[in-house]
């Protein structure tokens, strides 16, 4: 069975929840410039004009908020990527320290033993 990294599975929510908030804001910012362009209508302007221009107008904020939240996704995206190989650097350290650790606690045991053992000298015979 594959575990999710919780930090994958946040960075979903986010993507999600960004890409529903620009839709949101879409639709918001397409009824605003369609207002005036359906009064424009009623007072006269072509319909057929007017059709074009909220099509054009429908087409580039599809394009101009698709390139945001694709944006916001590949910054996401790598932002998961960066802290994976934080992540294994860490681990990479901590190993490299609890071997470092553990040859230096040899060592000094190896000293310990050295000094306290009759062949590795002991303590120095006294003098008179």
């Amino acid at each position: 069975m594959t575990t999710v990294d919780p930090l994958s599975r946040f960075n979903e929510y986010v993507q999600a929840s960004f890409r529903n908030g620009m839709a949101t804001v879409e639709k918001l910012h397409q009824s605003a410039v369609e207002i005036p362009i359906d009064m424009a209508t009623e007072l006269g302007f072509a319909r057929e004009k007017a059709d074009f221009i909220k099509d054009t107008h429908r087409r580039i904020l599809k394009d101009v908020y698709g390139a945001v939240c694709g944006a916001h996704e590949d910054i996401g995206a790598l932002v998961v990527q960066q802290v994976g190989e934080l992540r294994t650097l860490a681990n990479d350290l901590g190993a490299t320290r609890e071997s470092d650790k553990k040859t230096t606690d040899g060592a000094r045991r190896q000293r310990r033993d050295d000094t306290q053992s009759p062949r590795g000298g002991g303590k120095p015979a006294k003098t008179s």
